[in-house]
């Protein structure tokens, strides 16, 4: 499994310089600052996300989808089967909480830095 979130990244076609992978690192970043906010991922996580990138609300639900559907043509239900030891994604792609959720316990789970993300091209 990567030991860099850049190459974890990337191996699965998330990058910087696209406008739904930025929206998925502000979605990431907080959800690891404060995991309750996948409780109420309208209020806590698009809007605050939309307002601080000139959007809508629907705009950022939809590039977290976008996100989610690169990630499964990537290989994606492979590496998430590798991230949570579960199969059902080879049939079933996670919805985007759920795979915002797999991927912050990744990160927490390995102590991997993510407070430098927007410092480093993806």
């Amino acid at each position: 499994m990567k030991n860099d979130l850049y190459e974890l990244f990337q191996s699965v076609g998330v990058y910087k310089h696209h406008v739904a992978g930025v929206i998925f690192i502000d979605a990431l970043t907080m959800i690891l600052e404060k995991p309750d906010r996948l409780m109420h991922m309208t209020r806590d996580i698009y809007i605050p996300i939309a307002e601080k990138r000139g959007t809508t609300a629907k705009n950022v639900s939809k590039n977290l989808r976008d996100v989610r559907d690169t990630i499964m043509k990537h290989g994606g239900a492979t590496l998430l089967q590798q991230m949570t030891g579960q199969t059902c994604w080879f049939v079933n792609p996670p919805y985007p909480n759920e795979l915002l959720r797999i991927f912050a316990r990744y990160i927490k789970l390995h102590h991997l830095p993510y407070h430098h993300l927007y410092l480093r091209e993806l």
